[in-house]
């Protein structure tokens, strides 16, 4: 029984290679910041500058290593469309929903499979924190800013 359409696969694996092409900008981006980040930090104002620059520092760190678990995810993904595996929960074995795999394309579980893998080993192997653009995400902090 055919899961996905050649159609469907292909708007998939456009997604993917998008994202993916998304979060190597960010790496890039990211790798920019941190560069002009650590000239600030050479010499810092005042505490609050120092504050927000250790603030974007880890921030930037934990978003990058963020980036790294979708990015595996996405190579990982187009390696299961090549081997004819893409779409099949790995935990149940059932189709993924074409819904679920168009919200998150790198998945390997069904909703049903996520819970039950989670439930089972203790540890979730997707967060819904990956379903967060990172444009959504703010570096500035309310707390530290001009009087």
């Amino acid at each position: 029984m055919k899961h996905l359409t050649k159609k469907q696969l292909d708007e998939l694996k456009k997604k993917l290679l998008e994202e993916k092409a998304k979060i190597l900008a960010r790496h890039n981006e990211t790798l920019e910041v941190q560069k002009r980040v650590s000239e600030e930090a050479k010499e810092p104002q005042d505490l609050e500058d120092l504050g927000q620059i250790n603030y974007t520092e880890e921030l930037l760190e934990s978003l990058s290593q963020r980036d790294m678990e979708v990015l595996k995810e996405i190579e990982e993904a187009l390696k299961r469309m090549k081997n004819g595996t893409y779409g099949i929960c790995e935990w149940t074995g059932e189709y993924i929903p074409y819904e679920r795999l168009k919200t998150i394309p790198w998945t390997r579980f069904t909703a049903k499979g996520a819970e039950e893998y989670e439930e089972t080993m203790g540890t979730s192997m997707e967060s819904t924190s990956y379903e967060t653009s990172i444009e959504d995400i703010s570096i500035e902090r309310d707390d530290i800013g001009e009087d």
